[in-house]
């Protein structure tokens, strides 16, 4: 059985007074550590065009759902998906491993990192930090282990960068004028 499970048995057991506490006291609950893969737009369109070239056309339209809509695999999967590719969720993502490998041998990223993507460029664009945890639809607004999952520190730098280039572009523009 799961540790979740347990953990939510035992507890229950103890709060319903059944048994005094969990006799393995409290079973942590650890979060997974955050993803760190980004795609350009360029490559998820090379993997869209991978999977309609394979004939998996419901894989390259669930990449633009996930990609457009910033998506989980498990929320693009549940748009009833999984009749066009059958049953098991894990054909969905062998089908994206599969098409991945061609296009991109060697690369690791997963499709969570598609929705990972579509956060950051809305948060390089300007998109305010509790607007984007209204389209995650979470409280990433008010975690600090969720902001730093989904807001790499190449964010910041990103744009200070942009900041800074659009200041010595003008100045160039200008200098150019004489």
């Amino acid at each position: 059985m799961r540790a979740g499970v347990w953990r939510a048995l035992l507890n229950a057991a103890a709060s319903y007074q059944l048994i005094t506490k969990a006799p393995i006291g409290r079973v942590p609950n650890p979060q997974p550590a955050g993803r760190s893969g980004i795609c350009p737009a360029s490559e998820i369109r090379a993997l869209q065009q991978g999977a309609e070239a394979r004939g998996r056309w419901a894989l390259a339209l669930g990449i633009g759902i996930a990609y457009d809509r910033a998506l989980s695999p498990v929320d693009v999967r549940s748009i009833a998906l999984r009749n066009v590719l059958g049953a098991g969720k894990d054909l969905w993502e062998r089908h994206f491993r599969l098409t991945r490998e061609v296009v991109m041998p060697g690369d690791t990223r997963v499709m969570l990192d598609l929705r990972r993507t579509a956060k950051v460029e809305a948060d390089i664009g300007g998109m305010s930090r509790k607007d984007r945890a209204e389209l995650l639809a979470n409280n990433r607004d008010k975690s600090a282990f969720l902001e730093a999952t989904y807001t790499p520190s190449t964010v910041v730098k990103s744009r200070q960068s942009l900041s800074k280039r659009v200041k010595a572009q003008a100045l160039t523009e200008a200098d150019a004028k004489g």
